[in-house]
């Protein structure tokens, strides 16, 4: 009864760290752009 249940607990922290991490690059990507998006309207707004 132990040795499954290890087996379930090492899969769920797995697939808990993929989703953590899917979810983490996925917001770093998010402010990436945003940071991006931001300077570009700055840059624009200059030149005007």
């Amino acid at each position: 009864m132990v040795k499954p249940k290890r087996k379930m607990r090492a899969r769920d922290k797995l697939i808990i760290l993929t989703v953590f991490l899917v979810g983490l690059a996925g917001a770093g990507f998010e402010v990436f752009l945003n940071s991006k998006v931001d300077e570009w309207h700055i840059r624009t707004e200059q030149q005007k």
